[in-house]
């Protein structure tokens, strides 16, 4: 769905700039080398920190963010046979909590909480967010945090819809996903202003609106 937005936001916004668009899986290699180096322009989707607190760290000071693409819930997934919350967890032992390798995890130390900064949690990194729901599947973990879309999608691919579901009423907060640029590149911020002239189109036009509800449906529909 966002790359189908990125391609309409580019065409609208940079004026039949050529340019292409590559699906790169190993999200720590997006920041560094590949945006740091100057090997690409843009990476997305990404989540944004609130960097009016200390969090966000480099992902604030580095990065030049477009307006958002997108919103998603971030919800925590535990095992339906051992529903534990991070409340209730014995203090004899931290919980530990996955998140896929080079995925941002400011959302542990926001919304009133401080588990990595405090270490109230130990954070478990897999390759992927299956990875994530493998470990939890064999309770080498107890929690997975991702969000709503993605979570539940692997869920289903991997038929743990039985075993493992989302702590209910019990998000993490919602982030929005935007396209990224490092400031090492010196057409960043002029990069994102034409990237962003393309995303006000989109949803004046309401092509926005159309391309997500169709990809929703979609979605939908297979959970």
């Amino acid at each position: 769905m966002l790359a189908e937005v990125m391609t309409a936001a580019i065409s609208a916004g940079f004026d039949e700039w050529p340019y292409e668009i590559f699906r790169i899986n190993d999200w720590g290699s997006h920041l560094d080398p590949l945006l740091s180096k100057q090997l690409m322009d843009v990476s997305f989707p990404w989540p944004k920190p609130d960097c009016r607190g200390s969090s966000g760290g480099q992902y604030c000071e580095g990065l030049v963010y477009s307006e958002p693409m997108f919103e998603l819930l971030m919800q925590v997934f535990v095992r339906r046979s051992d529903p534990v919350s991070l409340v209730n967890l014995s203090s004899s032992r931290k919980a530990l909590v996955c998140r896929p390798a080079g995925r941002m995890t400011f959302m542990l130390d926001q919304g009133g909480r401080n588990w990595l900064r405090d270490k109230e949690i130990e954070l478990v990194q897999a390759p992927s967010v299956a990875g994530c729901f493998d470990l939890l599947m064999k309770a080498e973990v107890d929690f997975v945090v991702a969000n709503e879309f993605t979570g539940r999608e692997v869920l289903r691919r991997r038929s743990f819809k039985d075993e493992i579901a989302a702590v209910a009423n019990a998000p993490l907060g919602i982030v929005t996903l935007h396209a990224v640029a490092s400031n090492e590149n010196p057409q960043a911020k002029q990069t994102i202003r034409f990237l962003n002239k393309g995303l006000q189109h989109l949803r004046r036009s309401g092509e926005y609106q159309e391309i997500v509800d169709r990809h929703l449906a979609q979605v939908w529909a297979g959970l």
